[in-house]
C-alpha cells in the first residue's frame, strides 16, 4: 500500500475555481509527477493503487472534499518514447474508485464439454488423425543438361583436404558457401556457366535451390540474402556422370570480376544410393569462414488464429526476479502488423506477468513483465523485416532486481529500459500464439521457444540463438521451457528442458520441418565442396523437369474438459481431420483427390455447468473522466494545468485504505484531495452505482434500461448523477463523437431532463492545441472534463417506496456511449440559513479562467444557498483584503441552486497598477435574509490574480503622450466569419466592425481615453485566423502603437479573443464615439431538421442574407425589408440542404449580423 501524504492545514485555496473558506483542511497526496515522471518508460500509467485516506472513525466532520487534478508534460523524456513531451491524442482518462465490499460471490459459468480447434460447437464429424495427410503439387521445372562441352575455360579453387556432408540424408539442409574475387581471377569477369562437383556417391532430392550473390565480405558470418537464382528443381541418380554433378547454370552466374561469390544449396527431403559409408559426401578444400550451414533438420509450428501452445505452467515455478523468454519468429506478411499476442501469461486475478506483441498494428513490439498492481513495460517501433516475411530471433529479458528490460533482435540489444521492478511470479495460465485467455491470437511461425528463470546477457544469447541449449549452456540449469517443434503433427510438445513437462497444441498449429530455403539458423564451418566453375559453349539438353511440393494438411485438436472445483480442466486431447480429400496436381492433367483416410464419427457436444473461483465484490465507482489534450506543440509549463472537481458526494468511501486508478500515459499527473472541515449541506448516506460501461448507440434501450432505486429508512434526498461522451465516427452522422443527439431522463415514466449532448469545444481554455481541438463533441472536448450532470431527484419522488431513473438517447447505428449513472442518497438540509461562496470567476490568475481574465471592473462569484430556507437576500463584502466594498443581493434560490453573482468594483486598484504583482481577491457573504448564517466555513472564497497589462505611450520620463491604439487585422480567406469590437469599462463603444475581403490588411486607429478596455474579436465559424484542419488560410491580429506592437494575439484562438488592457494617457478624446447600434438577432430551433425561422429587430431598410455551408459554399440567399421599430421574421427552407454547421449571414451597408446553425436529419 502506499502510505499517501496527509497534511493537515489551515486552508486558504488561492485558487479561482473550488475555493474554500480559511478552514481546517487535510489533504491528501496521491499519484504525483515525480513518481510517474520516468523517461526510460513507454506507455506508462499512473495505475492502480493503494492511498491511506482520513479514518471513517476520527469524529471530523467535512463539509465539502475537492479533487485537484493536475496535468504537465514529461520532462525527462516524451509520452510514451513517441517524441512529443505531452501525448499525441485526445484519450480517454478515467478516475476510478474502487470500493472493496468484503462481501463474496461467485459467478455461474458454462464451458463447453468438449473443444474442436479450440472452439465451442453443437456436432461435428471427424476422422482420427493419421500421419502424413498432405497435399502434393507437382511444379514445372526445366532442367538444363550438358550433354557435351564444346570449348570451356574453368577454374577449381582450393585443394582437397578431407570430405564433408553436402549431401548427406536429411529431410532439408540450407547450406552457403564463399569463393573469393581472388581465386575466381583465372576466369575474368564474365559469366559462369557450369558448376561440376565431386561426389562420393549419387544422392537424390526432392527439390534443390541454387541461389548466387556477391559480397564484399571475406567470411561468413550468417545466412545472406541472396538475389539470384540459377537452379531449380528435383536432383536425381542419374544426373550424377562420373560421379560428379555437372550443373548447367540458366540462367548463369554473371560475375563482375571483384566481388566475391556466395553459392547457396537449398535441398528437401535428401537421400543417398550408396554403400552407407559418407552418403552424400563431398571432397572439399578448406577456408576459415568460408560456410555456413544448417544441422538438416529444424522444425516449426504454425499459427493461423485460432491456434496456439498452451504452457505447463508447473514450469514456471521457479520464475520470480528473472526471465528471459526467446524464441525464432516469422511473421505472416499477409496479416502483420496485427493486434495479436505472442505470447502471454497471466496471474489468477486475470493479471499480465508477461507478455510480447510482436508487433501491435502499429508496429510496436511492446514487452511487458512483472505485476504490482500494472505491468512493467517497454516498447520500440520496429520496421516490417523485423517482424513479418522472414525468420528473426527475439530474445526477452528482465532483472528485477535491478530494473533493467531487454529486448534484442538477432543478438543485437534492440531496446531497453530501467526501473522495473515489479515481480515476476504467479503465472497460472500461458499461451504461446494468444493471450492468457485465448485471444489476440498471432498469425505467423515461431520455432525454438524458450524460458529461462535466468536474465540472459547479450554474449550468451547471441553465442546460443542458432543452437539448441545442451548441458555446456552456461545457464543450462536455469532453463525451463525448450519447445523444439520438431515432433509429428498430432503429438504434445516435447519440453527439451531437464524435468520439463509437454505443451499442448490447440485450434490447427501444424509442425512441419521448416523449408531449407527459408531455414534461418545457422552455424560456421571452414570448408567448402571442392567446385569448379566453368565458362564456355556447350551442346545443351533441355529436359522437362518437376518439383514435388508437399503441403501437411494440419489436424484439428478435440479436447475434453471436466468441472474441478471451481473451474474446468482438461481431461483429454486429441487430434482429428474434418472429413474431406486430398489434392495431388499433377504436372500434367487433372487434378486427383483422394479422401481423407479412416472412419467418420460424429460428436456430439455437451455443456459444463459450474460456479466460478468466489471473488471479493468490488464496486467500481467513476469520480471524474478526463479527454487528454492534442500534445504535438503543447506546453502545458512548470507547474502544469490544474482542474478541480467536487468530490463530496463520494464522502463515504474517500475514507481508510482506498484504491485508485487515475490517468493514463499522455502526461504526468499529480492528484490531491482536500477534506475541508464542517458540516456539510447535507450528508451523504449511499453511493449507488449502477450505469457503467461502453454502449452502442444502437443498442443502447436494451442495455441502458431503467434502474429501480428503493431508499434506505434515514433517506430524505436523491440526486441522479450522469456521465456520458461519446466516441467513433466515420461513417452515417459521425456517432457519436461528432453527431448531435437528444439525451433524456426519465423519473418513475415522467421525462423531466433533456438536452443536446454536444459541447461547444472552441472556448476552450487549454489552446491551441496540435488536433482539431475546436471541433465540438458529444459530451466532451480535448483537454478537458467531462461533462457531468446533477439532477436533483428529491421533488420528483415520495422517498417512501422504490423509484425508477430511465436514460434514453436518440438511436444512431454507429458510435458509442462512455456512459455512467449514480445515485447518491442523503439525509435532511443540515441548516436552515446558510449562504455559501463557491468560487471565484474573476478575477482570477488561474489558466482555466484565463478567457475571461483579467477584468476591469466587473467581479464575479458563484452564489449557493446551502440552507433548506429559500435564500431571498444576502450581502457580499467583497474586494482587495485591504479596501473591501459591500453589495446587497437579493433574488430566489431554493436549497442548493447558485447564481453567478456579477458584482461593480469601485476600487480601481483593481485594474489599474502593476501587472507583474499576485493580488489577492476576497469575497465573503454574509446576512442571508437579513439573519445569521448558521455555518461560517463556507462564507469565504478567495483568489489570487493579476491586473491587465497596462499600454501607454509614457513609458519612461519625457515620452510623448499618445492615445492612438491601432487595432491591425489581416484576413484570411473567410473574413465573413470575423468581427471586433473595443468596449470602455463605463460600456461605452468605441470601436466596432466586420470585415468583407479576404486576405486583405486592415489598419483601424482608435483615439482612447484613459480607462480599462475589452478588445474582443470573434470568429463565427468557431475556428480562430488561423487553423491547421481548414482551407480559410492564415491572418493575423495585432493591437499596435504608433511604431510598435503592443500584443499579437494566436491565430488559432477557435471562438473568440477577450483581451482587457489599460490605457494610460493624459490626452482626452474630443470625438464621441459612435453611439453603439442596438440590433437583435435570433435564430431558432437551432440545432434544427425543420425550417429555419429568425427576427431581426433595429435595423431599417432592405437587407440581404445568403446561408453558407462549411465550405464557404451559398446554398440559399435571398433579401427582406425592415422598418424601423419593428421586428422582421423570416423563414429558410432546408429540405435538400445537406445535415453539418452552416452560417446564416444578414447584411446592410455598414452592417453585418450572423449566427452559425446545426441542421441534421
Amino acid at each position: 500500500m502506499i502510505q499517501a501524504v496527509m497534511r493537515p492545514f489551515l486552508l486558504v485555496l488561492l485558487c479561482g475555481a473550488a475555493l474554500s473558506s480559511t478552514a481546517d483542511t487535510t489533504t491528501v497526496q496521491t499519484y504525483t509527477f515525480e513518481a510517474q515522471n520516468n523517461p526510460e518508460t513507454a506507455y506508462d500509467s499512473p495505475g492502480r493503487r493503494w492511498f491511506n485516506f482520513p479514518p471513517a472513525d476520527n469524529g471530523v466532520a467535512y463539509g465539502k472534499v475537492l479533487m485537484e487534478y493536475s496535468l504537465k508534460c514529461f520532462e525527462d523524456g516524451t509520452a510514451g518514447n513517441l517524441g512529443f513531451a505531452c501525448g499525441e491524442w485526445d484519450y480517454l482518462s478515467y478516475t476510478y474508485l474502487f470500493d472493496h465490499t468484503g462481501l463474496l460471490d461467485s459467478a455461474a459459468l458454462q464451458h463447453p464439454f468438449q473443444l474442436l480447434a479450440d472452439a465451442a460447437f453443437d456436432t461435428a464429424n471427424v476422422v482420427p488423425y493419421v500421419d502424413g495427410v498432405q497435399d502434393s503439387v507437382w511444379l514445372p521445372a526445366a532442367q538444363h543438361l550438358v550433354d557435351m562441352v564444346l570449348s570451356e575455360t574453368t577454374v577449381q579453387p582450393g585443394e582437397v583436404v578431407y570430405t564433408a556432408p553436402l549431401f548427406e540424408p536429411a529431410t532439408a539442409k540450407r547450406a552457403q558457401f564463399l569463393w573469393t574475387a581472388e581465386e575466381l581471377a583465372p576466369l575474368g569477369a564474365g559469366s559462369i556457366d557450369r558448376l561440376y562437383l565431386p561426389v562420393q556417391s549419387a544422392p537424390a532430392a526432392r527439390r534443390m535451390d541454387l541461389k548466387w550473390g556477391l559480397t564484399s565480405d571475406t567470411v561468413l558470418t550468417g545466412f545472406k540474402d541472396l538475389p539470384n537464382t540459377s537452379y531449380q528443381y528435383g536432383l536425381s541418380p542419374w544426373q550424377f556422370a562420373d560421379d560428379s554433378l555437372s550443373i548447367r547454370l540458366s540462367p548463369p552466374i554473371e560475375w563482375d570480376g571483384e566481388g566475391n561469390l556466395v553459392l547457396e544449396f537449398a535441398l528437401e527431403d535428401v537421400t543417398s544410393q550408396t554403400d552407407g559409408n559418407e552418403d552424400g559426401w563431398v571432397p572439399a578444400t578448406g577456408m576459415a569462414g568460408g560456410a555456413w550451414t544448417t544441422n538438416g533438420h529444424d522444425g516449426e509450428v504454425s499459427f493461423t488464429a485460432p491456434d496456439r501452445v498452451e504452457v505447463d505452467v508447473t514450469d514456471l515455478e521457479g520464475l520470480s526476479s528473472e526471465i528471459t523468454i526467446e524464441c525464432w519468429v516469422y511473421g505472416d506478411p499477409n496479416i502483420q502488423p496485427e493486434n495479436g499476442t505472442l505470447f502471454e501469461g497471466i496471474n489468477a486475478a486475470g493479471q499480465r506477468v508477461v507478455n510480447v506483441h510482436l508487433p501491435w498494428s502499429n508496429g510496436r513490439v511492446y514487452w511487458d513483465c512483472g505485476q504490482d498492481g500494472g505491468y512493467d513495460r517497454i516498447d520500440q517501433q520496429a520496421q516490417p523485416e523485423d517482424y513479418e516475411g522472414r525468420w528473426n530471433h527475439w530474445a526477452f529479458v528482465k532483472n528485477a532486481d535491478t530494473g533493467i528490460m531487454e529486448m534484442y533482435l538477432n543478438g543485437a540489444l534492440f531496446h531497453s529500459g530501467t526501473n522495473k521492478d515489479n515481480p515476476i511470479e504467479g503465472i497460472v495460465k500461458m499461451n504461446l500464439g494468444a493471450s492468457g485467455n485465448g485471444n489476440n491470437r498471432y498469425n505467423g511461425r515461431v520455432d525454438d521457444f524458450r524460458v529461462w528463470s535466468q536474465a540472459l546477457d547479450a554474449e550468451t544469447i547471441a553465442s546460443w540463438m542458432n543452437r539448441q541449449p545442451t548441458a555446456w549452456h552456461p545457464n543450462y540449469e536455469n532453463l525451463l521451457i525448450d519447445y523444439r517443434f520438431d515432433g509429428a503433427n498430432g503429438t504434445e510438445e516435447q519440453n527439451y528442458s531437464p524435468n520439463g513437462n509437454p505443451g499442448h497444441h490447440h485450434g490447427s498449429t501444424m509442425r512441419r520441418t521448416t523449408p531449407a530455403r527459408e531455414q534461418a539458423k545457422g552455424l560456421g564451418a571452414d570448408f567448402r565442396p571442392y567446385i569448379g566453375f566453368g565458362r564456355g559453349e556447350y551442346l545443351e539438353l533441355v529436359a522437362d523437369g518437376a518439383i514435388l511440393d508437399l503441403q501437411p494438411v494440419a489436424p484439428m485438436s478435440l479436447s475434453a474438459w471436466e468441472v474441478e472445483g471451481n473451474g474446468v480442466v482438461m481431461t483429454d486431447l486429441t487430434y482429428h481431420y474434418a472429413p474431406g480429400e486430398t489434392t495431388s496436381v499433377p504436372l500434367f492433367g487433372d487434378t486427383v483427390t483422394y479422401p481423407v483416410p479412416g472412419e467418420v464419427t460424429e460428436v456430439v457436444n455437451d455443456t459444463l455447468d459450474y460456479f466460478g473461483v468466489p471473488f471479493e465484490v468490488i464496486d467500481r465507482y467513476e469520480l471524474y473522466r478526463y479527454i487528454t489534450p492534442y500534445g504535438i506543440g503543447l506546453d502545458l509549463g512548470d507547474d502544469g494545468w490544474t482542474w478541480w472537481y467536487d468530490v463530496t458526494d463520494y464522502l463515504p468511501l474517500l475514507r481508510d485504505s482506498v484504491e485508485l486508478q487515475a490517468g493514463n500515459w499522455q502526461e504526468l499527473l499529480d492528484l490531491k484531495f482536500h477534506f475541508i472541515e464542517g458540516e456539510p449541506a447535507r450528508d451523504v448516506l449511499d453511493v449507488e452505482a449502477f450505469w457503467k460501461g461502453q454502449y452502442g448507440l444502437s443498442t443502447f434501450d436494451q442495455n441502458v434500461v431503467g434502474y429501480e432505486y428503493t431508499p434506505e429508512a434515514a433517506e430524505e434526498m436523491w440526486r441522479l448523477k450522469t456521465r456520458a461522451s461519446g466516441h467513433g465516427f466515420g461513417s452515417g452522422n459521425n456517432c457519436a463523437e461528432f453527431c448531435y443527439n437528444i439525451h433524456k431522463v426519465k423519473v418513475d415514466g415522467q421525462e423531466l431532463w433533456s438536452w443536446q449532448i454536444m459541447q461547444e469545444c472552441a472556448d476552450n481554455a487549454l489552446f491551441p492545441q496540435g488536433g482539431t481541438w475546436i471541433y465540438d463533441r458529444a459530451g466532451w472536448c480535448p483537454g478537458a472534463p467531462v461533462d457531468t450532470r446533477d439532477m436533483e431527484l428529491t421533488p420528483h419522488v415520495a422517498g417512501d417506496g422504490p423509484f425508477t431513473v430511465d436514460y434514453d438517447v436518440d438511436y444512431d447505428p454507429d458510435g458509442n456511449y462512455r456512459f455512467e449513472g449514480q445515485i447518491i442518497a442523503y439525509g435532511p438540509a443540515n441548516h436552515s440559513l446558510d449562504a455559501e461562496l463557491v468560487e471565484v470567476l474573476a478575477p482570477s490568475g488561474t489558466k482555466l479562467a484565463s478567457r475571461t481574465n483579467p477584468i476591469c471592473d466587473r467581479p464575479k462569484v458563484v452564489l449557493r444557498n446551502s440552507g433548506s430556507t429559500p435564500l431571498t437576500s444576502c450581502t457580499i463584502t467583497f474586494g482587495l483584503p485591504d479596501n473591501l466594498q459591500s453589495y446587497t443581493w437579493t433574488g430566489e434560490l431554493g436549497f442548493l441552486e447558485e447564481e453567478v453573482v456579477e458584482l461593480v468594483a469601485l476600487d480601481a486598484s483593481l485594474w489599474d497598477g502593476d501587472d507583474e504583482v499576485d493580488l489577492i481577491f476576497v469575497a465573503r457573504v454574509s446576512a442571508p435574509n437579513g439573519g445569521t448564517d448558521e455555518v461560517d466555513w463556507n462564507n469565504e472564497v478567495r483568489s489570487t490574480f493579476r491586473r491587465p497589462p497596462t499600454y501607454t505611450y509614457m513609458e519612461d520620463p519625457g515620452d510623448e503622450d499618445d492615445n492612438r491604439l491601432i487595432v491591425f487585422v489581416r484576413t484570411n480567406s473567410a473574413p465573413w466569419e470575423n468581427s471586433a469590437k473595443l468596449t470602455h469599462q463605463d460600456g461605452t463603444v468605441y470601436f466596432e466592425r466586420s470585415y468583407s475581403e479576404a486576405n486583405t490588411q486592415y489598419r483601424d486607429t482608435i483615439y482612447l481615453n484613459q480607462g480599462c478596455y475589452t478588445f474582443e474579436f470573434q470568429d463565427a465559424d468557431d475556428d480562430g485566423i488561423g487553423f491547421w484542419a481548414n482551407d480559410d488560410g492564415n491572418g493575423f491580429v495585432r493591437l499596435r502603437k504608433v511604431g510598435g506592437n503592443w500584443i499579437t494575439f494566436e491565430p488559432d484562438f477557435g471562438k473568440s479573443i477577450v483581451h482587457r488592457f489599460h490605457f494610460e494617457t493624459n490626452l482626452i478624446n474630443s470625438v464621441a464615439p459612435p453611439p453603439a447600434e442596438s440590433t437583435s438577432f435570433r435564430v431558432f430551433p437551432n440545432p434544427t431538421n425543420q425550417d429555419i425561422a429568425f427576427n431581426l429587430e433595429g435595423w431599417q431598410g432592405r437587407f440581404d442574407w445568403h446561408l453558407q455551408d462549411a465550405a464557404g459554399r451559398v446554398v440559399r440567399s435571398g433579401s427582406g425589408r425592415s422598418i424601423e421599430g419593428g421586428i422582421v421574421q423570416g423563414r429558410i427552407p432546408v429540405q435538400g440542404i445537406p445535415s453539418g454547421v452552416h452560417m446564416l449571414t444578414l447584411t446592410q451597408p455598414g452592417r453585418l449580423v450572423r449566427e452559425r446553425v446545426v441542421i441534421f436529419e
